[in-house]
């Protein structure tokens, strides 16, 4: 199993899920619209009619946003801390609807209904939050001293810097080494996750260690498989981008146009997030199956025949000895004439 082979039996497999694709994209919709008219009310009640939203929707201007964190800051940063909380709240409905994703994509030839789907995020949400709150752990910890050191090499190779030139660079290097430890913890995660839908783990020490065994032994396509997804992740966030400086946001209509783009581009992310599983379910299933050896068929035994029973010799008579009798032999007297009287 290739790279190419996983990640286009992925495209296939997600393109052919429309029904649970519009299912996460209705779900998405509905806690983004749930978020923004929190949000709405609570900035209207807090801010006002300002001018420096508008100001700030057509394009940013630091002045201007210099200007309105000096009037609201204080009244933003309590929705900054709902903001937190929400995104931690949206992680663990992710955490939820993972287990639904999987046991679909797991039934290749089956149509997975809606009250089945649930029943699979149920099934799987303590299980998947385990490993959630373990990985959320160790990245945490793997982020902080990974990030110290960097920070020091940091330090240590931009110290004679005399350009801009030099702190982009190796800040970008940095970054992107920063990332590497993160990218293969998440790895991890995934096919923890997968090995549990797949095996029907109980136990999630098991599914860690396998799950970690499997990435490190097969990390060039794990891995690559991996780069390859955020390869497409970041040609749509490319496009959006692109749309977006071609359109601007300037009137009701060029709005209009711009609401139909996110949606489009939500629909996108929610469609790769569906490629991602299906392409690592397919990788799993691909390299781990054992080798197939040929082997002799095996022979089939003839049924044993009941063993013949032993012909009894009729009995024979003894036959007697034949004794042939000898006649008498006696010596002839002559035969005298009676005479007649």
């Amino acid at each position: 199993m290739t790279i190419s082979q996983a990640v286009s039996t992925g495209l296939r497999r997600a393109t052919s899920s429309g029904r649970m694709i519009l299912l996460l994209y209705a779900i998405n919709v509905l806690f983004a619209l749930v978020v923004v008219l929190a949000f709405r009310s609570t900035l209207l009640a807090s801010v006002g009619n300002t001018m420096a939203i508008e100001a700030l929707v057509r394009d940013f201007d630091y002045t201007v946003f210099s200007d309105f964190w000096h009037h609201f800051g204080d009244r933003i940063i309590p929705l900054l801390t709902h903001v937190v909380w929400l995104a931690m709240l949206y992680m663990l409905f992710g955490v939820f609807l993972g287990g639904g994703i999987l046991a679909t994509l797991r039934e290749r030839d089956r149509p997975c209904s809606l009250g089945e789907f649930f029943r699979n995020c149920g099934n799987y949400f303590a299980r998947f939050f385990r490993i959630f709150l373990f990985f959320a752990v160790v990245t945490t910890l793997v982020a902080v001293v990974w990030g110290l050191v960097l920070s020091a090499l940091f330090s240590s190779l931009t110290e004679d810097a005399v350009t801009e030139r030099a702190y982009v660079v190796w800040g970008l290097a940095l970054f992107a080494l920063f990332c590497v430890p993160i990218l293969i913890l998440v790895l991890i995660a995934d096919y923890a996750r997968i090995d549990t839908v797949v095996n029907g783990r109980l136990r999630m020490r098991k599914a860690f260690w396998d799950s970690t065994k499997f990435v490190f032994r097969y990390l060039p396509k794990t891995f690559g498989l991996q780069l390859a997804i955020l390869v497409i992740v970041g040609l749509i966030i490319a496009a959006y981008w692109f749309i977006e400086a071609q359109i601007g946001m300037t009137s009701g209509i060029t709005i209009l146009i711009m609401f139909v783009v996110q949606q489009a581009t939500v629909g996108a992310k929610v469609w790769t997030r569906v490629v991602m599983f299906a392409s690592e379910l397919e990788l799993y299933g691909g390299v781990s199956k054992p080798a197939s050896v040929p082997t002799r068929e095996p022979e089939i035994p003839l049924p044993l025949l009941p063993e013949p029973e032993p012909v009894s010799k009729p009995m024979t008579q003894k036959k007697r000895p034949i004794v042939r009798r000898q006649r008498k032999t006696s010596k002839a007297q002559p035969r005298t004439r009676k005479k007649r009287s």
